[in-house]
């Protein structure tokens, strides 16, 4: 009996040492070259320094950081034990370019310097004005970015986005082919449905003029 509470206060012990030990400390954090977090002192809110690296909640700080961050696409956080972590983050990409400018934004609304060239145009309403670095709020160019992003994995090649009378947003592609996307509806449904009809189509791909997705069933005009 006595031998296992040595046992077990040994193992205590043990356990007290190691969690309570400075050896296991967090003092440093490592952001990869492309992040858009670049100094440890911007998480100095979620406390991380000074927390024990073996019971350190790597997925919560995750979460906390792309709640924060609207620039964040993915992250992951790696412990480089004793005493380090390295945050590994990939940024949102733009997905439109603002017309008349040399500015992009992301499917969030971050606007941001770009010369990239292969990226849709987008023009924005009456009253919205773009600066780098600031979130666009307007719910139907944020509907219209959203629609942007999701039509990069279809067969539908987004050349111009307008945001036309009703508020209604038109996407016209590179073969001059019209998209009418209805921001109170869901925009994956309304890419979806497009992608449906693109593939049923093929053939005559050439004589389709609008293609109308703001209706339960999908209205399409020809040339």
């Amino acid at each position: 009996m006595v031998r296992v509470s040595v046992a077990a206060a040994i193992v205590v012990a043990i356990v007290f040492a190691i969690l309570f030990s400075p050896v296991f400390k967090i003092n440093s954090i490592e952001f990869n070259a492309e992040s858009c977090i670049t100094d440890q002192k911007q998480l100095e809110k979620y406390q991380v320094l000074g927390k024990n690296i073996l019971i350190f909640k790597s997925a919560r700080l995750n979460s906390d950081l792309k709640s924060d961050f609207s620039c964040i696409d993915q992250i992951k956080t790696n412990k480089v034990f004793p005493q380090k972590l390295k945050i590994e983050i990939t940024t949102q990409s733009p997905v439109a370019k603002i017309k008349s400018s040399d500015l992009a934004v992301t499917k969030d609304g971050t606007v941001r310097q770009s010369t990239q060239a292969n990226l849709p145009t987008i023009f924005l309403p009456a009253g919205v004005q773009a600066a780098v670095g600031k979130r666009l709020v307007d719910t139907t160019t944020l509907f219209a970015l959203d629609v942007a992003g999701q039509l990069r994995k279809s067969d539908f090649t987004p050349q111009n986005i307008r945001i036309v009378d009703g508020g209604d947003v038109a996407v016209y592609d590179t073969t001059g082919v019209i998209a009418l996307f209805l921001p109170t509806k869901d925009a994956t449904l309304q890419v979806d449905s497009l992608q449906a009809i693109l593939a049923h189509s093929k053939i005559d791909e050439a004589k389709i003029a609008k293609i109308d997705l703001r209706f339960d069933k999908p209205v399409i005009l020809n040339k």
